[in-house]
């Protein structure tokens, strides 16, 4: 089946699924993990799954303060190797100098030696990085909005400073008689002052359309939202877009009614999508490792994941949209017919919710809540196998009669 609505838009995404010969790994916000080493120590920079964010630790180094007493005809102390140390793709240790040129193999002997505490702590925190990651996936649902937010209009200021006029060039106190010279001096402040008005117009320029579209902001959430089903769409699609998502997908929406109810179609990701290892450290503690993941958890993980993605989603939109008093969403993924074997849409999971049970739901501590079940307080059509896999289901559509719920 199809989408059934005449408005779509896109969630941009953030932990990205990639799935290569070696099965389903991770790419992270930022490059993952790295470590400097020298003489004064190491210094380890991991980066934050999905924040494109970063952090530096100093790991271990000697005392800039401690100064070991000088000994005549001591042995020679042994060099210390500096060195840029980085996790490669496939979870191995890169060596590379100041230069970015791989080291030697003495040299890279050399720096495990003298750095495998720092080595190994690196290692470490890349593997518990991705693994953050991965469970993650199921706690997209922790970030929903508590049920009683309202969309709320905060005023931002144009972030742009304007241009600085130029500073007229000074008399020389030596040269400004030579002939000509008081001549160049004012046509070159004349082009300075220009090239200024120039960039002061293009500024304004900017800062009009900044303005007037936090007008058009405004309008939209103090009073559209309340009069205007098109303006809801539209102020739904802007939250939703804003989130970080685990992966691009596609949300089809429709708002009846005068804005009480709205209709939502999510192209839910497979199973086949979901990362099918978690990294570990490999024996010697040097390398990250990927170790498989069995079925059985691969698939708790995608119905938390998806169960999670549709809580939020429910929880934006009642956020987002003060009349929507009911919301339906369905969810649907790619599958194989059985009788033709071609790919077609099939409808897995669906959720009537009214604002007064979703209040009563979501007021509990999310931390402590079991998403899978949580909508089954609700009005849902869901079909699982005894091993927690999803059957096709015939979702609510537009023209059902609103369900009881006990």
């Amino acid at each position: 089946m199809g989408l059934r609505f005449r408005k779509s838009f896109r969630l941009a995404p953030g932990v990205r699924f990639n799935i290569g010969l070696r099965g389903a790994s991770l790419s992270l916000g930022g490059r993952g993990a790295s470590l400097s080493i020298g003489g004064r120590g190491a210094t380890a920079s991991v980066g934050i799954p999905g924040s494109g964010i970063s952090y530096q630790q100093r790991i271990g180094g000697a005392s800039r303060t401690a100064r070991p007493a000088r000994e005549p005809r001591a042995q020679p102390r042994e060099r210390q190797v500096a060195a840029s140390i980085s996790i490669g793709d496939d979870g191995t240790v890169v060596f590379q100098d100041a230069a970015g040129q791989p080291l030697s193999a003495a040299a890279i002997r050399a720096a495990r030696e003298q750095h495998a505490a720092a080595i190994n702590e690196l290692v470490q925190q890349r593997c518990d990085a991705i693994n953050a990651a991965i469970t993650a996936l199921g706690e997209v649902h922790l970030a929903t909005p508590p049920p009683q937010q309202r969309p709320t209009y905060v005023p931002r200021s144009f972030p742009v400073a304007p241009p600085q006029a130029p500073t007229p060039t000074p008399a020389g106190c030596l040269l400004g008689w030579l002939p000509g010279q008081a001549d160049r001096r004012a046509a070159a402040d004349a082009a300075a002052f220009a090239g200024y008005q120039r960039q002061l117009i293009d500024w304004d320029r900017e800062r009009q359309i900044f303005v007037d579209d936090e007008a058009r902001r405004e309008r939209l959430i103090t009073h559209d939202i309340y009069h205007d089903t098109a303006a809801m769409e539209t102020a739904l699609a802007q939250v939703l877009q804003a989130i970080e998502w685990p992966r691009e997908t596609l949300i089809a929406s429709e708002i009846e009614r005068d804005g009480q109810l709205v209709f939502l179609d999510v192209d839910l990701p497979e199973i086949e999508d979901m990362p099918r290892q978690r990294a570990a450290r490999s024996a010697r503690g040097d390398a990250v490792a990927m170790r498989a993941q069995s079925a059985g958890d691969i698939q708790q993980l995608y119905l938390g994941h998806i169960h999670a993605v549709l809580f939020r989603i429910i929880g934006e939109t009642f956020a987002a949209l003060p009349l929507a008093q009911q919301v339906v969403i369905s969810g649907f993924s790619q599958r194989p017919h059985r009788a033709t074997g071609t790919i077609r849409d099939e409808y897995v999971i669906s959720a009537w919710v009214t604002r007064e049970r979703w209040q009563r739901l979501a007021q509990h501590p999310l931390t402590s809540l079991d998403v899978v079940t949580a909508l089954e307080q609700c009005a849902l059509r869901r079909s699982l196998t005894t091993t927690g896999k999803l059957r096709g289901i015939v979702p609510y559509a537009p023209g059902d009669v609103a369900p009881a719920v006990p």
